[in-house]
């Protein structure tokens, strides 16, 4: 649960995961296609990262 609780909070694909970057895809010149080329690599360290925490962490908070 706490993999998928930090998981969810890594969105950085689409511009619905946060207002500051719909106001970025607002600009013409920004196109659907950069958003998830930059976005992509980092939802995925995103992804490694919060399931490494949990591995790490949740065995000691959760028993």
């Amino acid at each position: 649960m706490l993999s998928v609780i930090l998981g969810a909070s890594v969105g950085f694909t689409l511009p619905v995961a946060n207002p500051t970057i719909a106001i970025v895809f607002g600009n013409p010149t920004v196109t659907r296609s950069d958003m998830l080329r930059a976005g992509a690599p980092i939802n995925s360290v995103g992804i490694l990262v919060a399931v490494g925490v949990s591995l790490l962490l949740g065995p000691i908070f959760l028993g």
